[in-house]
């Protein structure tokens, strides 16, 4: 994956492309990058252009019409009647300027909208598109972190910066014209001083670049190790370790404190300084203008206006700096987003073959290599057949890629040679959406939305009506505990089932998976979290559902081992052929 200053809708996520954005890119880069993902991007900033553009006019004549009237009143004067055509101009312009305005702040959320969508569906596709084995490549907390505050970010980079540097090119150069053709001389001081803000505003953005990403990283460990902690709560609670963790989320957040203080204070010194130009300059203004109605150079109605226009030269670009720091953190983000679409997942692309009939198939790893990055292989020119509707077990020590061969054969990990096949059909050629629509693939850490029992049982069949939903909970020996729950199929289970122990949130899983209609089945671990008895019983159900359909076990249980017809035994790193034990 490349950076994002090189990124288009045409790309897809590849491992084979990883890149990092260099420190001190330029945010200008980013957003170009950035608008290229997005819809109608070039239309929505040339409407912020425009707009931005047509308000400043209306501003300068505004000011100008309503000085002339004011002039007309306190100096020539003349009667309300003479002056109120002024006044009814300059009342007009003031509303045009403020739709504008509007205009303007309208598309640019409409940009920063469709960018942060663009760039969440790039991101969520790549996530999904990697399926489990993201887990194994990049952390969840982080991940997190990036998708929802990265991306924010950088949807301000667009939808804040952009607009911003836009109005502090366009409303500037439209004052300077205008004061310059009233009073030359606040023209030519306009024009000397405006350097002045823009440089020491890059100046002292760049020194708070490296203070951002310490904010940015700090933010991330906060981030993820509280989103851990929630996760493994019931746990932490089990074994008294609450105390300690809320030891350490405290140590986080103070760091987190520290940063952002510290970003603050140059943020706040640099805004100070801005403030301090801009003053100085408009006192020169000022008392140039002075001076020169003193001596009668100018007319007072110029006079008026070129006071009231000098506020307005300097303050896009006082917003610009502000603004500024903002788009260096979106640089930060934008590293963190490169890092996630950079993560290797080594999916297999697939093709568009679909195999007809509903039945058991055939799996084979013909001299299969497994190989994690920068780690030895875990499985070396390693060959396993499975017959249509066979009951196979893989068994072995931890590491020893008994998970990894799951993976392989629902293509979420590229072998490294050898070839992976379903009925004799290269996996690279089915479209693997419907492969792996004809998997009911359970693992032993099982995913639980956050939403209802019903909720979470029809994601396998949405069509399935309450009778069939509690034929799946009874099959999984989970019906009388929902019996029991006051709201029953409509109870909430919380987020990644938090409200469910873990034999709880095992057996629903398991009743996800009777409510399918597949042709092989792909268990990991799936009964570990349940007590004798219950996985006895959770057996039974599950040897009368793999009837006439081609399973797969992993399982360090030797009783679960011995279900299955053949059993191979897996060593270790690098294994050697598999070798075949004896059920039971």
């Amino acid at each position: 994956m490349a950076a994002p200053a090189s990124l288009n809708e045409s790309e897809r996520p590849n491992p084979d492309a990883a890149g990092a954005r260099p420190r001190g890119a330029s945010p200008m880069a980013l957003a170009r990058a950035l608008l290229d993902q997005v819809p109608q991007s070039t239309a929505l900033l040339t409407m912020v252009a425009v707009t931005t553009l047509v308000g400043a006019l209306a501003l300068v004549a505004g000011v100008v019409w309503l000085s002339r009237a004011v002039a007309g009143v306190f100096l020539l004067h003349e009667d309300r009647a003479a002056v109120a055509h002024w006044i009814v101009w300059g009342i007009l312009a003031g509303l045009v300027r403020a739709g504008m305005l509007w205009a303007s702040r309208a598309a640019a959320a409409e940009l920063a909208f469709r960018t942060k969508r663009a760039l969440r569906e790039r991101l969520v596709g790549h996530i999904v598109a990697a399926g489990p084995v993201f887990h194994d490549e990049h952390d969840t907390g982080a991940a997190v972190q990036t998708v929802v505050e990265a991306v924010d970010a950088l949807g301000a980079l667009v939808g804040g910066y952009l607009p911003d540097m836009l109005t502090a090119a366009v409303v500037p150069l439209v004052v300077l014209v205008a004061v310059a053709a009233q009073f030359w001389i606040g023209g030519l001081i306009l024009l000397v001083t405006a350097p002045l803000i823009p440089v020491f505003m890059v100046l002292i953005g760049r020194a708070a670049e490296a203070r951002t990403e310490r904010q940015w990283q700090a933010l991330t460990r906060l981030g993820g190790h509280f989103l851990d902690v929630l996760g493994g709560l019931p746990t932490l609670i089990l074994f008294h370790q609450t105390a300690r963790q809320h030891d350490i989320i405290q140590r986080v957040s103070d760091d987190y404190r520290r940063t952002v203080m510290a970003t603050l204070r140059l943020a706040l010194m640099s805004a100070l300084v801005l403030e301090l130009f801009a003053a100085l300059s408009l006192a020169l203004v000022a008392v140039a203008v002075g001076l020169s109605l003193l001596h009668g150079r100018v007319l007072f109605a110029p006079a008026l206006a070129v006071l009231i226009l000098a506020p307005e030269f300097y303050l896009p670009q006082r917003a610009l700096g502000g603004a500024f720091h903002r788009a260096m953190e979106s640089v930060t983000a934008g590293r963190a987003v490169d890092g996630l679409l950079a993560v290797p997942v080594g999916t297999v692309r697939g093709g568009s073959r679909i195999l007809t009939g509903s039945r058991a198939r055939a799996l084979e790893l013909d001299a299969v290599t497994l190989q994690y990055p920068g780690r030895p292989p875990v499985l070396a020119d390693w060959t396993l057949h499975v017959e249509p509707g066979e009951r196979l077990a893989l068994v072995g020590p931890s590491g020893s890629g008994k998970t990894s061969v799951i993976h392989a054969l629902l293509g979420y990990r590229r072998v490294a040679s050898g070839q992976v096949r379903v009925d004799r059909i290269p996996l690279e050629q089915l479209d693997l959406a419907w492969w792996r629509s004809r998997v009911g693939y359970v693992g032993q850490w099982p995913y639980l939305g956050f939403a209802t029992i019903r909720d979470n049982l029809r994601h396998a069949r949405p069509e399935a009506d309450d009778r069939a939903l509690w034929a799946a909970l009874d099959q999984a020996q989970l019906a009388e505990f929902v019996t029991r729950l006051p709201l029953g199929l409509d109870t909430p289970v919380g987020d990644r089932g938090l409200s469910l122990s873990g034999g709880q949130a095992a057996r629903l899983a398991l009743a996800r998976l009777f409510l399918r209609d597949v042709d092989t089945v792909m268990l990991d671990e799936p009964t570990e979290q349940l007590d004798p008895a219950t996985r006895e019983r959770v057996w039974d159900g599950l040897e009368r559902f793999v009837q006439g359909r081609t399973m797969i076990l992993v399982t360090h249980r030797r009783e679960e081992a011995a279900r299955a017809q053949r059993v191979v035994a897996l060593v270790g790193p690098a294994a050697e052929p598999a070798s075949e034990v004896a059920p039971g």
